[in-house]
């Protein structure tokens, strides 16, 4: 079995940003490989959108982005942008719908993106080494050699069995991404092979994820979707809110305004600070509106008890959540009610507040905050301490927002290496 190779590229991890990069350098003539511990391309990629791929957003600026360095993000973004990206994959088959400035391929699945990807790389014969895990990687004068292990079925002993090979290559790019929805089994660790190289990075943490509340009335309102308006408190100061559908589950909240303040919320966790979410649950009302329409259900529902009181205004799990978290008795009548309950339930409404203890983890977060910091980078994305090696996608300390801004950032970041490498084996630079 050989246990050598060589190649002008070597790319080391098949998902968004590496397929994109193994598209664009191979257009060249490059001869490139792939490494991919999963047993398919894109991996990750075929769960994006609930498996319609929103792969990037007509609605696309610098805010959409919530790292530290994110100027330094979107200056990357802006050279290769939506409609780059939309011409690309057209001018692959993938042909695109918008909702709501979410753009989709046409056929709403992530499959057609992978295809595409895939048929294009199999088009320029890139090598694929899949189900082959990246171990280390050495630099000997102008290459490098990478030290993997491929693992195949034994059919002998009707078992797996590990493989080691060395390949070697010019160029080295990292998009592994993070194990952000991957398995235990599967998970690598990034943060070990950034500290052997002595490559700085912040510290890996959940983003877009669903928040764990310490509160023992929530789960009265599991499986509830209603609009409302989330707002993350650290240490008593607004940090983000955002508006929109919310989801409660027996754990917390969850749903896309919750994922677009997460990364706020677990940060401030690992520095150990106190967290609270604020959910306002009707925001279509002003406090004024409000106090009107509910004092008017009181008036019209008089021998109504609580419980059943605000069915045709409120979700009823949802409304039984929010009464029992004020401590008010859900079998009194209407009648019962003074001018203050009615002002205390208004109030609730507006402003029911929780403690977040955690978030649910990098096993059910859509990307990680956190990565190579741009200060390691050059602005084509090499390494400053090792030239020839690149990294890009998630890895890199660049997280956006729900709405297809994380694989935008994918591709652009992967066609801004790919533009640097292309250029010095053109003779031409990176301009």
């Amino acid at each position: 079995m050989k246990d050598f190779f060589e190649y002008d590229c070597l790319i080391v991890g098949a998902g968004a940003s590496g397929l994109f990069a193994a598209s664009l350098l191979s257009t060249t003539g490059l001869k490139c490989a792939v490494v991919e511990a999963n047993n398919k391309l894109g991996a990750k990629l075929l769960q994006t959108g609930n498996g319609k791929c929103n792969f990037t957003n007509l609605n696309l600026n610098e805010e959409n982005y919530q790292n530290e360095d994110r100027d330094k993000a979107f200056a990357i973004i802006k050279e290769f942008d939506n409609k780059e990206v939309i011409n690309y994959f057209k001018e692959l088959g993938v042909l695109t719908k918008v909702r709501d400035g979410y753009v989709y391929p046409r056929s709403e699945t992530a499959l057609s993106v992978v295809n595409a990807l895939r048929l294009d790389i199999e088009s320029k014969k890139v090598k694929q080494f899949l189900n082959c895990s990246f171990k280390s990687f050495k630099k000997e004068g102008d290459y490098f050699l990478v030290n993997c292990l491929e693992n195949m079925e034994d059919t002998s002993k009707k078992q797996e069995a590990s493989f080691p090979i060395t390949i070697k290559a010019k160029k080295l790019i990292i998009a592994t991404g993070t194990n952000a929805s991957i398995d235990n089994k599967r998970k690598s660790n990034q943060e070990e092979f950034l500290k052997d190289m002595s490559i700085k990075y912040k510290k890996f943490l959940p983003a877009l994820v669903a928040l764990k509340a310490d509160n023992k009335f929530i789960k009265l309102a599991k499986g509830v979707r209603a609009l409302g308006k989330v707002t993350i408190l650290v240490d008593g100061k607004e940090i983000a809110s955002d508006t929109g559908e919310i989801q409660y589950a027996d754990y917390g909240i969850s749903g896309i305004p919750i994922f677009q303040v997460s990364r706020y919320a677990t940060a401030a966790l690992n520095d150990k600070r106190k967290v609270y979410a604020s959910l306002d649950i009707t925001p279509d009302f002003t406090k004024e509106e409000l106090f009107e329409n509910v004092s008017l259900i009181v008036k019209n529902g008089q021998t109504k008890f609580l419980r059943e009181l605000f069915d045709g205004f409120i979700n009823h799990k949802l409304m039984e959540f929010i009464l029992k978290n004020i401590n008010v008795d859900l079998d009194i009548k209407a009648s019962n009610l003074t001018s203050k309950d009615i002002d205390k339930i208004c109030k609730a409404l507006k402003n029911t507040s929780f403690e977040i203890i955690d978030s649910k983890g990098e096993n059910f977060a859509q990307v990680l905050q956190g990565g190579v910091l741009f200060s390691e980078l050059t602005n084509d994305l090499e390494s400053k301490k090792y030239p020839g090696l690149y990294f890009c996608g998630e890895i890199v300390d660049v997280d956006g927002m729900c709405g297809g801004y994380n694989l935008q950032w994918a591709f652009s970041s992967a066609h801004k290496l790919s533009k640097k490498i292309i250029g010095e084996y053109s003779g031409t630079g990176s301009n």
